[in-house]
C-alpha cells in the first residue's frame, strides 16, 4: 500500500494495534468507521493480537504452568530460558510490524516466517476447491479422524502437511497429558481446536488456505528409512568396496522398500478375501477371530494389530500402575484402520519394523538350529556305520 492520498490516521490506527494490547481485537468488528474499516488496519490487527497472544500464551506455558521439568542451566531454570527467548523473538517480531505498519506495507504471513527463502507458512487462494475438497482439508486437521482422508490424499501437499501437523500437536499434547500436566495438555488441546475453527471457517466463507510447509520434516516412514540407509552408508565406508554417496544410497533404499511394497501388495491381492468384515481386524477382543483368516488379503494388517495387542498387554503389564501411556496407541491403530481399503501393504512404522528384524533373527535361529541338528544327525548316522 502507498502513502498517496491515504489518511495518516489509518497508519497511527494500524500502529497503535499493536501497543493497545487485545483492546485492539475491537478494530476487527468495527464496520462503521472508515479509519477502522479497511484492509490495511485489519491485517495489522490480526497480526498485531497474534503477537499478543503468543506473550500470553508464552508465560502460560512456561511461568504459569512451569514447563521446565524443573531443569537448570547455569543456575537459570530451563522454562525460564526458554519463555525469555520467545518474549524476545515476539517483542522483535512487535517492532518490526509496527515499522512495517509506519512504511505503508500491510500485514504478509510469508514474510514473517521466512527463512533461507523457504516458507513456513504457505497462504493461498484457491478459488476452484470444491465443497468435497474443502470438507477434506478441514477433516485432515482433525485429530484422528483426520487419518481417515490420509491414504486417498496423501500425494496432496496440503493434506500430507495438514495431517504431519495434527499428528504433531496431538502427540505433544498426549505426552503432556500422560507424563506432565494433563491441565496445559487440554489447554493446547483447546487452542489447537480454536486454530482448527477458525481456519476452516476461513476456508469455507473465503475459499482461503492456509498451512504450514512441513515437507522438510520427515515423517517416521522417512526417519527409518535414512536410518537403514546410513547403516549401509557407515557399512560401505568401513569395508573394502567403492564408496558412494549417502543420497544414492538413500534413493537406492527408498526405490528397494517401494518395490518390496509393491511385490507385497500382488501377493497379498492374490490371496483369499477376509471372510469378516476387514474393520473387525483392529477392534480389541473381537479381532482375535481374524487369525483363523490370517492366510488373507489382510495378512498384513493382521500383524498389524497383534503387534499393537502385545504392546498394549506388555505395556499394562510393565505399567500397569499408570496405563495412560496406553492411549499412545491410538495412532497406529486409526492408522491401520484407515488403511484397511486402500493399501493391502501397508506396514505400522516402527512396530513393523521392529517385527521384520524379529522375525529376520527368529528364522536366522531357527536355520541354525536345523543345520546342527541334521549335521548332528549325520554325524551320529556315520557313527553307527562305523560301529558295524
Amino acid at each position: 500500500m502507498t502513502s498517496q492520498n491515504i489518511d495518516p490516521k489509518i497508519k497511527a490506527n494500524a500502529i497503535s494495534a499493536y501497543l493497545l494490547l487485545f483492546i485492539s481485537g475491537a478494530f476487527l468488528f468495527n464496520k462503521e468507521n472508515h479509519l477502522l474499516n479497511n484492509s490495511f488496519v485489519k491485517s495489522h490487527t490480526k497480526v498485531a493480537l497474534l503477537l499478543h497472544f503468543g506473550f500470553l500464551f508464552t508465560y502460560i506455558i512456561f511461568i504459569s504452568f512451569w514447563l521446565g521439568f524443573n531443569i537448570s542451566i547455569l543456575n537459570y531454570s530451563l522454562n525460564q530460558i526458554i519463555a525469555s527467548t520467545l518474549f524476545i523473538i515476539l517483542f522483535w517480531a512487535l517492532l518490526f510490524w509496527i515499522y512495517k505498519a509506519n512504511t505503508w506495507e500491510e500485514f504478509n504471513l510469508i514474510h514473517t516466517v521466512k527463512l533461507k527463502n523457504w516458507n513456513i507458512f504457505d497462504r493461498k487462494e484457491e478459488n476452484t476447491l470444491s465443497e468435497k475438497d474443502k470438507l477434506s482439508v478441514i477433516l485432515s486437521r482433525t485429530p484422528f479422524i483426520g487419518y481417515l482422508v490420509y491414504p486417498k490424499l496423501k500425494e496432496n501437499p496440503v493434506i500430507q502437511n495438514s495431517i504431519k501437523l495434527n499428528m504433531i500437536v496431538t502427540f505433544i499434547i498426549f505426552l503432556l497429558y500422560i507424563f506432565w500436566n494433563p491441565n496445559l495438555a487440554t489447554l493446547l488441546l483447546l487452542i489447537y481446536i480454536i486454530i482448527v475453527v477458525f481456519l476452516s471457517i476461513n476456508l469455507v466463507t473465503r475459499s482461503e488456505i492456509v498451512n504450514i510447509n512441513l515437507e522438510s520434516i520427515p515423517n517416521l516412514k522417512d526417519i527409518i528409512l535414512l536410518i537403514i540407509s546410513l547403516s549401509k552408508y557407515l557399512k560401505l565406508y568401513f569395508s573394502k568396496k567403492e564408496f558412494r554417496l549417502f543420497k544414492e544410497i538413500l534413493e537406492e533404499t527408498k526405490k528397494e522398500d517401494a518395490l518390496r511394497l509393491e511385490n507385497d501388495e500382488k501377493t497379498l491381492s492374490e490371496k483369499p478375501d477376509f471372510k469378516l468384515p476387514s474393520i473387525l481386524v483392529y477392534i480389541p477382543v473381537i479381532n482375535v477371530t481374524s487369525l483363523f483368516n490370517l492366510n488373507s488379503k489382510l495378512q498384513k494388517h493382521i500383524v498389524n494389530w497383534i503387534i499393537i495387542s502385545v504392546l498394549f498387554i506388555l505395556s499394562w503389564l510393565v505399567l500397569w500402575f499408570d496405563n495412560k501411556v496406553q492411549i499412545l496407541l491410538a495412532f497406529p491403530l486409526f492408522f491401520g484402520i484407515w488403511h484397511l481399503k486402500t493399501d493391502l501393504s501397508y506396514e505400522t512404522p516402527l512396530f513393523y519394523d521392529i517385527y521384520r528384524v524379529v522375525k529376520f533373527i527368529l528364522t536366522k535361529i531357527k536355520n541354525l538350529f536345523s543345520f546342527l541338528h541334521k549335521k548332528h544327525k549325520e554325524e551320529k548316522n556315520e557313527t553307527l556305520k562305523v560301529g558295524e
